[in-house]
């Protein structure tokens, strides 16, 4: 077995691959403006674990972090695997572009979405329940009122134990 041991730096010129495995299966590169790790093996079948790239933390109770500069020079953290905790931690936002659905359930059986000016929340199966936990707690409804503020039109009063109205309500005829 080969084994390169060294106490310094490696250095390696722009768009030069490290090439590891035996059919160069992990790739890190540099190409002088961006960097990869490409994972080139396997049948890139995402629903089989062939092709898969893990990055894993072995440390007990260890976290993978997400980072990047943020323009203040200094590295941010976006997003975080915490092991410790046992889940996904968002330190910033997160933006989903038109048509891109965030999908919940093993089937994405809840979606909320943005598309074509209108934003859904899309439930495929069972009842959609809109559960307000806090004691005494309120579940608003509320909407723009003409002049460019939001103000509530229905409340279900959780402290009150009756659903109030805000504005009046019209009924169509039949």
């Amino acid at each position: 077995i080969d084994t390169i041991t060294t106490t310094g730096n490696i250095v390696m010129p722009d768009n030069a691959i490290l090439k590891i495995g035996t059919g160069a299966d992990l790739q890190i590169n540099h190409n002088g403006s961006h960097s990869f790790i490409t994972n080139a093996t396997g049948d890139m079948n995402l629903s089989t674990s062939s092709g898969s790239l893990y990055i894993y933390n072995s440390l007990t109770d260890g976290d993978v972090v997400f980072q990047a500069d943020n323009g203040s020079g200094t590295p941010t953290t976006y997003l975080t695997l915490d092991g410790g905790l046992g889940y996904t931690t968002v330190q910033k936002q997160m933006r989903f572009g038109d048509g891109v659905f965030l999908q919940i359930g093993d089937s994405a059986d809840l979606a909320i979405y943005h598309q074509s000016g209108n934003s859904i929340i899309a439930n495929e199966v069972g009842p959609l329940i809109l559960r307000q936990n806090l004691d005494d707690g309120d579940i608003i409804f509320q909407a723009d009122n003409g002049s460019g503020g939001v103000t509530a039109y229905l409340t279900l009063d959780g402290g009150l134990g009756y659903t109030t109205v805000q504005k009046a309500i019209r009924f169509n005829d039949g």
